[in-house]
């Protein structure tokens, strides 16, 4: 399991801030070291474009690796992944900005969103936490942020790789020629006549997609 990534995937990481918090540098890294579990454990976290750790065993000068199972039972193991858990938590909320998403465009959509139509990102589901879904002043959807496997949006593809997609109200007489567009695909989970969905990697550039988004509001706000 890559708890790192898990935990770091939508922030933005401040190297002052690492500094501040007791990271040293060394060479190119900054590198932050605390020991756990009254001392039996030296965590090192490392930070170059990434964060990174990993857990010493102090008894034996080797690298304790069992708290990386997704699968282990076992009683410590689990107990030293939650005092590696706690320390990255209190580095991200210290010293990160954490975005609603993970890809740039998702973010930037997102500020778009914010700085035109003042609006949020409502996170409704527990079972999908970051799903953000954007409603008008009457409450009507315009726009949602998800992230689902790519073969799921791309029927051609067998690719499992989770991709960030924007679902967007479209008329339908739209529809025929957005689909010939790069990035642009049938709207997953929605009305396929009434919704596309746009992958957030950059293979649309920003100006089509805030102008799509935009037709989106309006087509809703006229509902």
């Amino acid at each position: 399991m890559n708890i790192e990534k898990d935990l770091f995937e939508r922030s933005i990481i401040d190297p002052n801030k690492l500094l501040e918090y007791g990271f040293i540098k060394e060479e190119e890294n900054l590198i932050y070291k605390e020991k756990i579990l009254d001392d039996s454990f030296l965590v090192v976290i490392e930070y170059s474009d990434f964060i990174k750790g990993k857990i010493i065993d102090l008894e034996f000068d080797e690298e304790y690796l069992n708290y990386r199972s997704s699968n282990t039972t076992n009683t410590y193991a689990l107990k030293v992944r939650d005092e590696f858990i706690k320390i990255l938590i209190d580095i991200r909320d210290k010293c990160c900005i954490t975005n609603n998403y993970v890809s740039k465009q998702a973010n930037r959509l997102n500020n778009y969103i914010k700085d035109k139509y003042k609006i949020d990102p409502e996170f409704l589901w527990e079972s999908t936490p970051h799903v953000g879904v954007y409603r008008n002043s009457k409450k009507k959807w315009f726009g949602i942020i998800m992230n689902v496997s790519y073969k799921k949006v791309n029927k051609k593809s067998k690719d499992e790789s989770i991709v960030e997609i924007v679902n967007i109200k479209i008329m339908p007489d739209e529809l025929e020629d957005l689909l010939k567009i790069n990035g642009i695909y049938e709207a997953y989970h929605m009305n396929k006549k009434n919704w596309i969905s746009i992958l957030l990697n950059d293979s649309l550039d920003d100006e089509l997609l805030f102008k799509l988004l935009d037709n989106s509001y309006r087509y809703v706000d006229n509902l």
